[in-house]
């Protein structure tokens, strides 16, 4: 994929409203990842599960660092981490 649209898939991806998924039943980024998930959409990049800057509190909006896509966390709180 050329570079141009490489960075039109993003911004696609960007715009298209977040997917609700639940951390718990994601398939981790690497074994030794503890928080990181690989993305269930492009199945290539990680959600690296983003924190508050002030509080370092876990938030429930995420982004895939590889395609852009957005998703919201609904398990957070069940799952322990919040």
């Amino acid at each position: 994929m050329s570079s141009k649209k490489y960075w039109n898939w993003v911004r696609e991806n960007r715009a298209k409203p977040p997917l609700e998924v639940k951390w718990k039943e994601l398939e981790r980024y690497t074994k030794d990842s503890s928080y990181r998930s690989l993305c269930p959409e492009c199945r290539k990049g990680p959600l690296f599960i983003r924190r508050d800057i002030k509080t370092f509190e876990l938030l429930a909006e995420d982004n895939c660092a590889y395609c852009g896509r957005r998703f919201i966390y609904t398990d957070l709180a069940e799952a322990g981490l919040k």
